[in-house]
């Protein structure tokens, strides 16, 4: 077995299909394979009628985590706008295809869950947290750069316009309690112990629903959101961002765990 296989668990219990992000040393930081793993793990539910609902959670580990999302060293490749595409395509791919999933999807979700995280998170059908998490985007802290609009879309419609923008513009992690008075959880259970058997629960409650009526208002709901945005319409603020001489020295520093100063260039 390879080596990176261990970077994600993936196991069957019940009717239930979960998908485990181990990588703890990093805050469960996705690769390559494990972003091809989460996509692969979607498209086998879609293929077995028997699964009833998908969750996602990161493995046991102290400090808790359920994941930053994609490994920050990908971004320091980033010299054109195409190579901005590339890495939205990539992330475009993983929240599609949670998204395009028939049945429940649902984050359990314990300690960080940060930029990446947030947006696997949000492309799921329900979240449960622990009382540890910290929901956010700092990247007005770290790498000075943005969401796609479609991104953004995603979290406003999660937690709503004001609150999205708060996010991003003060780098703030949410606390457990304050996404679910945003609305953006559907329950906080009152530990770590607790929270894997409690998404459990929740996902077995759909065993005995009606799978067109569940994917149905999936879909609807996704079409709802993604109705106004057009291709591209975000591509002279995303360059701005990306291609700035902040964003490479933001990105550097972060790296090299050095001090700078914004320039807005």
């Amino acid at each position: 077995m390879e080596e990176r296989s261990q970077d994600v668990i993936r196991y069957r219990k019940n009717n239930v299909e979960w998908f485990l992000f181990n990588r703890p040393h990093v805050r469960n930081a996705e690769t390559e394979w494990m972003d091809e793993e989460l996509v692969r793990t979607c498209e086998d539910v879609n293929k077995d009628p028997t699964v009833k609902a998908l969750v996602f959670a990161g493995a046991a580990s102290q400090p808790p985590c359920f994941t930053s999302g994609a490994d920050f060293s990908r971004l320091g490749a980033i010299g054109s706008y195409d190579d901005i595409q590339k890495l939205e395509e990539c992330g475009e791919r993983l929240t599609t295809a949670i998204e395009s999933v028939r049945v429940p999807t649902i984050a359990a979700m314990a300690g960080h869950s940060i930029g990446g995280g947030v947006l696997i998170a949000t492309s799921c059908d329900l979240r449960i947290a622990s009382p540890s998490l910290k929901f956010g985007f700092p990247l007005a802290r770290t790498s000075g750069s943005c969401l796609s609009m479609r991104n953004f879309a995603r979290l406003i419609t999660l937690v709503g316009h004001n609150r999205a923008k708060e996010m991003i513009m003060s780098a703030r992690f949410l606390t457990a309690d304050e996404l679910l008075a945003a609305g953006g959880l559907n329950e906080i259970v009152p530990n770590e112990d607790q929270l894997l058997p409690r998404a459990q629960e929740v996902a077995e409650t759909f065993s005995n629903l009606s799978p067109l009526t569940i994917w149905a208002t999936k879909e609807m709901a996704r079409r709802i959101r993604d109705f106004n945005i057009p291709a591209n319409a975000d591509a002279d603020l995303l360059s701005a961002c990306y291609l700035s001489d902040d964003f490479r020295r933001a990105v550097s520093a972060f790296k090299e765990k050095d001090a700078f100063e914004w320039t807005g260039r």
